[in-house]
């Protein structure tokens, strides 16, 4: 009877084994999802669309305020991506303020105050879209040059992309008035100062 501690033995060193075996198949096997979905998630940045919204150099525009003067302003939609776009809503708005900083936390659109757009539109990467207009009254224009209030220009734009997924683009800009020496023109930048929900993008 001196074999059966011997058999018991090996009998716990197969099943050892095959423990190890099926663990380490585990790991390799996660792994793989791993880099696998590491991978497609690499392919889905390459390949999808990047709706971004631009104002570009404004016309030298010199308010008369004797007269009612009007300063049209176009913000500009990019597809920098490498797929279609397909645009389902946009809404955007104008909105002047007394304080650099006075926007609330999060954007709002008065429908009174607000352009909104709901419509497919296909935008591809070769293709400049202006989709909104928002009117600058001159003498408005002239307090803002003069640092009496602060013009933003914001909204949001929703979009299908690759494998239907919605995404959103979220813009402001600032008109804002250089000082100084700066060499940069006056004009709409990016702006730094509103909250972060501002330039939220997904």
């Amino acid at each position: 009877m001196g074999y059966i501690p011997h058999y018991a033995f090996w009998v716990f060193m197969v099943n050892a084994v095959l423990v190890l075996a099926t663990l380490a198949i585990a790991i390799f096997a996660a792994i793989q999802a791993r880099a696998a979905k590491a991978s497609a998630d690499a392919f889905v940045k390459a390949e999808r669309a990047y709706v971004m919204v631009d104002i570009g150099k404004i016309p030298d525009f010199q308010p008369d305020p004797n007269k009612v003067d009007i300063l049209w302003v176009f913000p500009t939609l990019h597809n920098r991506g490498r797929t279609i776009a397909r645009i389902t809503k946009i809404v955007a708005r104008a909105h002047q303020i007394a304080v650099l900083d006075g926007l609330p936390p999060e954007p709002e659109y008065p429908l009174s105050k607000s352009v909104v757009l709901e419509r497919d539109i296909w935008l591809a990467g070769d293709v400049a879209f202006q989709p909104v207009q928002f009117p600058v009254a001159g003498f408005d224009l002239i307090t803002i040059r003069e640092r009496k209030s602060f013009l933003y220009i914001y909204g949001c734009i929703d979009y299908i992309d690759i494998g239907e997924t919605e995404r959103k683009t979220n813009f402001c800009f600032i008109y804002w008035v250089q000082a100084g020496f700066n060499p940069n023109p006056d004009g709409f930048y990016v702006s730094t100062s509103a909250p972060r929900a501002y330039t939220r993008c997904t």
